[in-house]
């Protein structure tokens, strides 16, 4: 077996490689005696003690790979005693709505986000949408410290398999009406999204029957041509032509299982995520603010009250749930609200800023020069070892005072008029670069400064 499928807070693999039907038995038992522990370590009356037969919540995204580990992953559960909810094809924001409605013991969702065809994946969480530290799970399973046997009490007579035509489609009427309640729009808005290809372009079909105010222009609502990852630039540029060409007033892209979205302006312009956080802040002024080191200035200066943790989905939600803050978010397009259990809704987050922009009376970009006056980096990748990365810290760190150092995720060094920051990434075998600055010398500046000291030799 191959450790290194399990990343910080998801578990991702190349399909009969390194993830196989063995793996995916070895997962389901290790997963099912996870949850009973937790169970019956936090019950706090009888009869959730009796209630072991665990109800998990499945989906999937659309990759053949990712159909073909599902229908395995159904059956191993079945067989283990599981009361399964078969939702089949969707994407995140409904999974994780409807794991929250339907308190859940389990929930998992076979997807391998923006990576090719070739992997899939499980992201995974308990007691309806609480994150899932993959540490215990990794050991059960490389260790291999779960029962094979089933006992009794775990099975049921009556196999328990709600079908995806028996609940799928009631909570999707639930999550739109739910947005309907939350979101004033009136004015007509002209817009363009990229769904990716993704069962999100099937739920926003949905959306847009009840927010009768848009008119859309449709990229990527079936079939695609681009990969899944909305910050390759290659990906953009149909958004950004259909922009300009059309003249609307503004667009957006969602990632292949629906957990991000990014922007783009009346001008076809790309905008930086931070700069979208900055926005709905502004408008929403939640009393505090859950974000990653990455997370820009002017987001800081707008929040209430802002709280830095790790990058990664598992560090945001379970900040958000122990303090119960109302939002978070990440540089690279993941928004979290209180609202939908601590979890990601790019949609929700599409449709309220419309209706900020829509108080506003301002275009995108009129909105943005005054939310956030600072210049970004595009993010920028690098592959090397763990030793190299070590060595690149260990240069920053001599060549600055430790009150400017911070450590809470990769290095990041901050100034009064600029910061970067470099940490590796929870997902992939790459280090990321995140650059901000005051004005753009400063910033043309200090990302010379930080690429020099990834590109110095020891």
């Amino acid at each position: 077996m191959k450790e290194n499928v399990f990343k910080e807070y998801d578990i991702r693999g190349r399909w009969e490689k390194e993830i196989d039907e063995k793996f995916v038995a070895d997962f389901v038992k290790a997963f099912l005696e996870y949850l009973r522990n937790e169970i019956l370590y936090s019950a706090t009356d009888e009869l959730r003690l009796k209630n072991k037969n665990l109800k998990i919540l499945i989906s999937r995204d659309r990759e053949l790979v990712s159909k073909k580990a599902y229908n395995v992953l159904k059956k191993e559960l079945i067989s283990n005693g599981s009361k399964v909810i078969d939702f089949g094809e969707t994407a995140i924001p409904l999974h994780n709505f409807a794991s929250g409605k339907e308190k859940t013991d389990g929930a998992i969702m076979v997807t391998a986000s923006h990576l090719s065809e070739k992997y899939t994946g499980f992201k995974i969480s308990k007691n309806g949408t609480e994150p899932v530290r993959l540490e215990e799970l990794k050991n059960k399973i490389i260790k291999k410290e779960f029962s094979n046997r089933i006992e009794n009490e775990f099975l049921t007579k009556k196999r328990f398999n709600k079908s995806e035509t028996d609940v799928k489609n009631n909570y999707l009427k639930k999550y739109i009406n739910s947005l309907e309640k939350k979101i004033k729009i009136k004015k007509k808005w002209r817009v363009v999204i990229d769904a990716s290809g993704g069962e999100t372009g099937i739920i926003l079909n949905k959306v847009f029957k009840k927010i009768s105010k848009l008119e859309v222009k449709k990229i990527c609502f079936q079939k695609c041509k681009h990969n899944d990852n909305p910050l390759e630039i290659k990906n953009q540029r149909e958004i950004k032509r259909t922009i300009k060409k059309e003249k609307l007033d503004l667009g957006a892209m969602f990632d292949g299982d629906g957990d991000r979205i990014i922007f783009f302006d009346e001008r076809g312009k790309f905008v930086n995520p931070s700069s979208i956080l900055a926005i709905l802040i502004k408008g929403m002024k939640p009393k505090e603010f859950i974000g990653n080191t990455s997370v820009g200035m002017a987001a800081r200066e707008i929040a209430n009250k802002f709280i830095e943790t790790r990058t990664g989905h598992v560090f945001i939600k379970e900040e958000m749930r122990k303090r119960k803050s109302e939002m978070g978010g990440e540089h690279s397009g993941h928004i979290y609200f209180k609202e939908n259990f601590y979890t990601e809704d790019p949609i929700f987050a599409f449709l309220k800023l419309l209706e900020i922009l829509e108080k506003s009376g301002k275009k995108m970009s009129e909105f943005l020069k005054e939310a956030d006056p600072y210049f970004k980096s595009e993010e920028k990748n690098f592959r090397f070892s763990e030793k190299h990365f070590q060595e690149v810290k260990e240069r920053i760190k001599r060549s600055f005072k430790a009150e400017k150092i911070s450590e809470i995720d990769g290095i990041k060094i901050k100034e009064q008029n600029w910061w970067f920051n470099l940490r590796e990434s929870g997902t992939e075998n790459k280090v990321r670069l995140n650059v901000e600055a005051k004005s753009k010398e400063e910033l043309k500046k200090i990302k010379k400064i930080a690429t020099a000291f990834i590109q110095k030799k020891s």
